[in-house]
């Protein structure tokens, strides 16, 4: 697909999300509309998406694949779950071919702050932290990331933590400073974005430990 095709796909979510089921399930999330908007979030009604075999009976919230100068380089679908019944199997689209982060361009900053899903990313945003990224559960690309400091803020889970310690060590090993968010920031929760809306979003004074 073309960077124009991808660029007039998304646009066209772009206009689709204001009102829709797309809207209301990024309210569910603690994500302003206008935020949304700023970050060119889009919605994907039902039999729109472009892979068609992995569509939801509510549509897909489309984020952006971007590369680090803050172009367009592919398309995320995330089911809006109204039920919370979403297979696991179709819950995360990306499409084929190549693959960015959200937000990339916050990696040429000082600091980044390195989520792994969108929401996460998009709650630390909210919260007036611009240098944040969603890699989307994808291997890193130390190569891109240019900040100094990096801040992981994965999930508690098992697999956050694993992924964590494995990132970690490759960030040493690329000469980055390497810190992890506090656990007093998750509250308990097992993410940033759980976290934002338990504290009706708010979060707590960042301070990032080595």
């Amino acid at each position: 697909m073309t960077i124009e095709y991808l660029n007039d796909t998304l646009s066209k979510m772009e206009i689709a999300l204001p009102g829709s089921l797309g809207e209301q399930y990024l309210f569910s999330r603690g994500i302003s509309l206008s935020l949304a908007k700023k970050y060119r979030v889009g919605y994907s009604s039902p039999g729109s998406w472009i892979n068609k075999y992995r569509d939801w009976k509510y549509g897909r919230l489309i984020f952006p694949h971007t590369n680090s100068n803050g172009d367009l380089i592919s398309l995320y679908g995330r089911t809006v779950d109204i039920d919370c019944n979403a297979p696991k199997e179709i819950r995360h689209d990306h499409l084929c071919g190549k693959k960015g982060y959200f937000n990339a361009r916050a990696l040429l900053s000082d600091t980044v702050f390195l989520c792994e899903g969108v929401f996460d990313c998009m709650s630390l945003i909210a919260a007036g932290y611009e240098n944040s990224t969603a890699i989307f559960g994808i291997s890193l690309k130390w190569d891109l990331i240019k900040a100094n400091k990096v801040v992981f803020c994965f999930d508690l889970d098992d697999t956050g933590r694993n992924q964590y310690r494995l990132a970690a060590l490759d960030g040493l090993l690329h000469g980055k400073e390497i810190f992890s968010m506090p656990l007093e920031i998750y509250s308990g929760c097992k993410d940033i974005n759980e976290a934002w809306i338990k504290n009706n979003n708010q979060l707590g004074k960042l301070k990032w430990d080595k």
